[in-house]
């Protein structure tokens, strides 16, 4: 396991995450890389939500859905139908598989329903191990599927239905621009029936509805960086580090020194920035939210409605495409 880009991702990286995922990252890494010396208070505790599948890292689990009308008022979904007939006509073979797939989803009516499911820890350049080991969401597979849709004159309408507490914060100003130019051509629309927190409102906050269910969460707005000083730690082991450095910001962070005033001005900067950036493309999105509702807190369904993080309380996805059906 690669210890140092865990620590530089981490420690040295702005983040747009529900507040407790953060810390229980933190709790795990300081009960590995410490272990031998001193347990983190918790940290077994803290393990639970993310390998047990918590809310918001359910495997990095990835679906994109087509759905559409069967008849003149029901919904079905195709997707579902097309795999289960290539699945039975593939003989095991993946390639002819996808290829049938893509045979049946060519022969699919215009006015379709794109049903496009993330959940997981959002983050940026993430593998396919990452995604289906480690309970992470790829904003690079989410912005691919978002742009295909645009590009498909059969889909003529999105609802991005992200199960996330937040992530990274790379590709997420990206991810909210991409929503509002797709908003431009076609009908998107964002869905919460669990958690959409944080770097998940960045990426949802410029679709038309916000539909969220009675007992989902969402919210989170601000961006943070955590600072971990090791050096107290390190003296009393007898460990002195020293960096040989040029540069009054390089090596800010690194286990074993004290941060100092200039550093945590430039980290604090940097943390402003990034959130500058969050919370004007939430006030874009979502007209007439206050500064309050944007403090990193989250609200739950009908709060989530008075706080203008959402439009409609709905009881599941069903009631959201019947919704979405007659605007298409």
């Amino acid at each position: 396991m690669s210890h140092v880009r865990i620590l530089n991702t981490v420690f040295n990286s702005p983040w747009a995450i529900d507040r407790p995922w953060l810390g229980s990252i933190f709790q795990i890494l300081h009960s590995r890389m410490f272990a031998a010396e001193q347990d983190a208070p918790g940290a077994d505790a803290a393990t639970a939500p993310i390998f047990a599948g918590g809310r918001g890292a359910r495997g990095g689990q990835f679906r994109a859905a087509r759905w559409g009308k069967a008849g003149r008022t029901s919904l079905v979904n195709h997707s579902a139908r097309i795999h289960a007939e290539a699945a039975r006509r593939c003989g095991d073979d993946s390639n002819t598989f996808y290829k049938i797939v893509q045979e049946e989803e060519s022969k699919l009516e215009a006015g379709q329903i794109l049903h496009v499911f993330g959940s997981g820890i959002l983050g940026k350049h993430l593998s396919s191990m990452d995604e289906m080991c480690a309970g992470g969401l790829s904003v690079d597979r989410l912005q691919a599927t978002l742009k295909d849709a645009r590009a498909d004159d059969k889909v003529s309408a999105i609802v991005l239905h992200l199960d996330t507490p937040g992530g990274i914060c790379y590709g997420m100003q990206e991810t909210a621009a991409l929503v509002r130019q797709i908003r431009e051509e076609k009908t998107i629309v964002a869905f919460c029936d669990s958690l959409t927190a944080s770097a998940g409102i960045w990426c949802t906050c410029a679709a038309e509805q916000f539909y969220i269910t009675p007992s989902a969460d969402v919210g989170s707005v601000g961006v943070y960086s955590a600072l971990v000083d090791y050096s107290e730690w390190c003296a009393k082991q007898g460990i002195k580090v020293e960096l040989i450095k040029d540069g009054t910001y390089k090596g800010a962070g690194y286990p074993g020194t004290a941060i100092t005033e200039e550093q945590r001005a430039k980290i604090q900067a940097d943390v402003l920035q990034c959130s500058a950036a969050f919370k004007g493309d939430v006030r874009a999105g979502r007209k007439g939210i206050s500064d309050e509702t944007m403090q990193g807190q989250c609200f739950m369904g009908k709060s989530a409605v008075g706080a203008k993080l959402a439009d409609h309380l709905v009881m599941d996805l069903e009631a959201v495409l019947a919704d979405v059906a007659t605007i298409i």
